[in-house]
C-alpha cells in the first residue's frame, strides 16, 4: 500500500479552522469517526471536528513541556514558549508509542486522513517526528476579528491586545514548523465572500479537483457556510479609522482645505457604529443574564430541599425569589430587607451564626457573587 496523505490543518483559535476542517473533510478527507471527534458545544455549535485521541496527545505534550493546558483550561491566556529540538527528548517516547497506536487504530487503512488542533502549531515537531511528510493548509482570519472572538468567547480575562497577541505567536510557529513542506494558506473570509473559488483551489491542494465540482459535496458545505458563524467580524469603524489614519500620516491629503470634512465623515461613521454596537451588546447581556438567572432557579430548586433556608449571597442582584418556594434570606440582611455588605470579617462570620442558629441549612453564591470567593 502506497504512503496516504496526511493533512493538517493549522490556525489560531477563532479562525474559521472549524469550518475549513468540515470542508476538507467533505472534500474526503478522513478526520475520524463520529465516537471520536469533539462535540458541539455553546462556542461552536455546529462543531470543533478535532479527533480527541489527538487532542489529548497535544494536551499531555505541553504539559510534559511545562504547559498544562488542562490545568489553566482552555482559555490560551498563557501560551506556551518551547525550546529548539524539544521533540527529540526522551520524556516523549512512551507518547509516540501512544500516537502510533491511534493512527494505527483510527488511520492506517485511509488513503487520505487529517486532523485540526490549534494546539498543533505548538506540537507539530511531535507529529512531524513520527509521521510521514505532511501537507498544511493554514488559516488566516482578520487578527482583529480573531481578538475580539477571543476575548469574548473563549479567553477569560484575556484582553484584546493578547488575543492579537496569541494570534501572532500562533502563526509564528505554523508558519515556522513548515517552512520549505507544502502547504497553502486559506483567507477563511473567503468561505462568505467567494466560497466557489477558494473551494476549488483547496480541492486541487488536495489533489481531488473534480470533488469541487460536485453537486452532493457543493450542497452540504454550502449548508455549514454561514454568515452568522462569524460571531465577530471587522466594522466598517475600523476600516475607516485605519483609512483617515493613512491619510493622515502620509500627507495624502491637503490637511488645510479636506481635514476638517474627513473628520466629520468618520465621526458620523463612529457614532453610528458606536451606537449600533452598544445596543447589540445591552441586548447580548439581557439574554444571557435571563439565561443565568433560569438556569441557576432550575438547579437550586433541585438541588436544595423544600423545607431549607437558604442563604443568598448575590450582592442583591436576582432577588430572594431565585430560589422557588424556599424562605431565602439574603446575606446580610435586617428585618427582611437586603443590608449590604459585612464591615469585615467577624462582622460576616456573626451573621452566619445568627441566620444558622434561624434554620439556615444552605448558603448560594450567584454567578454576581461569585468574586466572595
Amino acid at each position: 500500500m502506497t504512503s496516504p496523505k496526511i493533512i493538517c490543518i493549522l490556525s489560531p483559535p477563532r479562525s474559521g479552522s472549524s469550518l475549513t476542517t468540515r470542508i476538507i473533510n467533505l472534500l474526503g478527507v478522513h478526520i475520524g469517526t463520529s465516537q471520536d471527534i469533539d462535540k458541539p458545544n455553546k462556542h461552536n455549535q455546529k462543531g470543533f471536528w478535532e479527533h480527541k485521541g489527538i487532542q489529548d496527545i497535544n494536551n499531555e505534550v505541553m504539559s510534559r513541556l511545562g504547559y498544562n493546558c488542562l490545568h489553566h483550561g482552555a482559555d490560551w491566556t498563557e501560551p506556551p514558549i518551547f525550546p529548539d529540538n524539544w521533540e527529540t527528548g526522551l520524556q516523549f517516547s512512551d507518547l509516540k508509542e501512544r500516537a502510533n497506536n491511534i493512527i494505527h487504530q483510527d488511520f492506517s487503512d485511509k488513503a487520505i486522513w487529517g486532523w485540526k488542533d490549534p494546539r498543533t502549531c505548538f506540537t507539530l515537531p511531535f507529529w512531524q517526528s513520527i509521521l510521514p511528510p505532511i501537507d498544511y493548509v493554514i488559516l488566516i482570519r482578520n487578527p482583529v476579528d480573531v481578538a475580539h472572538s477571543l476575548e469574548r468567547f473563549i479567553c477569560v480575562g484575556c484582553s484584546f491586545e493578547r488575543g492579537l497577541y496569541l494570534w501572532s505567536l500562533h502563526l509564528r510557529y505554523a508558519f515556522k514548523y513548515t517552512t520549505g513542506k507544502r502547504r497553502i494558506l486559506v483567507n477563511v473570509e473567503d468561505w462568505t465572500k467567494d466560497w466557489e473559488g477558494e473551494l476549488s483551489r483547496l480541492a486541487c491542494f488536495l489533489e481531488k479537483p473534480t470533488l469541487a465540482n460536485d453537486a452532493n459535496i457543493r450542497s452540504d458545505i454550502y449548508k455549514h457556510i454561514d454568515n452568522g458563524l462569524w460571531h465577530n467580524t471587522s466594522s466598517h469603524a475600523i476600516s475607516t479609522v485605519n483609512n483617515m489614519y493613512e491619510q493622515l500620516i502620509s500627507q495624502s491629503v491637503d490637511l488645510e482645505s479636506q481635514a476638517t470634512s474627513i473628520f466629520s465623515d468618520t465621526f458620523d461613521i463612529l457614532t453610528s457604529e458606536a451606537q449600533s454596537s452598544d445596543a447589540n451588546k445591552a441586548l447580548r447581556d439581557k439574554s444571557q443574564w435571563e439565561k443565568q438567572l433560569t438556569q441557576a432557579i432550575n438547579e437550586l430548586s433541585k438541588l436544595i430541599p423544600e423545607d431549607s433556608n437558604p442563604i443568598l449571597i448575590d450582592d442583591n442582584l436576582t432577588g430572594i425569589d431565585i430560589i422557588n418556594g424556599r424562605d431565602v434570606k439574603q446575606f446580610m440582611e435586617r428585618d427582611g430587607e437586603y443590608y449590604g455588605c459585612p464591615s469585615d470579617d467577624d462582622e460576616a462570620i456573626k451573621e452566619l451564626e445568627r441566620l444558622h442558629v434561624a434554620g439556615a441549612k444552605h448558603l448560594v453564591f450567584t454567578w454576581s457573587a461569585f468574586w466572595w470567593l
